[in-house]
């Protein structure tokens, strides 16, 4: 159930996660502490961050820590708590209403968190996530400079995994997207709409669709910079399509 809630939030379908989230935890309390524990701690986690139940998640995640510690062979679960812990705070972060001291303050601490992460990955795959996360958040905090020295690091690890991989073509459409988000704050407009569109198909086509509405903002914002208002229209009103249906998912906070 751990994993159909991970997948179902991988879709973007929380909505629908949130019922085998629960279930899987309720089934895991009555366990001692250990690996299937963990595993519905996390899935928990991800599907109430995505709900915006932001202050839940990140309770879970500092039981799940916790918890992690005292379980021999946890270390997964551990990279997994760090990383996703990080992404609840950048998903508090990108939401309009959330102030802009708070803003700053949260994705400092997902920078922190992505560190703890890098020193707990168990393979290449997972230690590709803290630059990937970090160029995001660099990018939020509007530090380009070392946003592009995190990308820099993000394509060097990139170029270590074999190409015919899924995990590569995974990393490989995050990278053209924040490539594109990068070209973008370098006033690269057409190169940055053209980024952000092929990484939102190369996610899309992964079946990765719970990023999509933040990357639309960000194609409108490019196709709006080069005087294309027709297609910046089209891409706004996709995201907030999307941000509705998840919005009428998650009810009251």
């Amino acid at each position: 159930e751990s994993n159909i809630a991970r997948n179902l939030v991988g879709l973007g379908l929380p909505d629908e996660a949130v019922k085998y989230a629960e279930s899987s935890y309720r089934n895991a309390r009555s366990l001692p502490p250990g690996e299937i524990r963990l595993q519905a701690l996390n899935a928990l986690a991800i599907t109430q961050t995505k709900l915006a139940h932001h202050e839940q998640a990140q309770a879970t995640y500092r039981q799940l820590a916790r918890e992690a510690r005292g379980v021999d062979g946890a270390r997964q679960q551990l990279w997994f708590c760090c990383i996703n812990r990080g992404a609840c705070c950048s998903d508090e972060a990108r939401r309009p209403q959330t102030p802009p001291a708070r803003r700053g303050a949260l994705l400092r601490r997902q920078l922190r968190l992505n560190a703890m992460a890098a020193r707990v990955a168990t393979s290449r795959a997972e230690a590709l996530f803290t630059p990937i996360n970090n160029v995001e958040a660099l990018i939020l905090l509007a530090r380009f400079d070392e946003a592009e020295a995190a990308f820099a690091e993000l394509q060097a690890q990139l170029a270590a995994l074999p190409a015919d991989s899924k995990s590569f073509r995974r990393f490989q459409g995050a990278a053209v997207q924040f490539e594109g988000e990068l070209a973008m704050h370098r006033g690269r407009y057409d190169d940055a709409a053209r980024l952000i569109a092929e990484g939102i198909a190369a996610a899309e086509e992964l079946g990765d669709l719970a990023d999509d509405p933040h990357q639309l903002d960000r194609l409108s914002e490019a196709e709006e910079a080069r005087g294309r208002y027709h297609e910046a229209l089209q891409a706004v009103r996709r995201a907030a399509s999307m941000r509705l249906d998840l919005a009428r998912a998650q009810g009251p906070a």
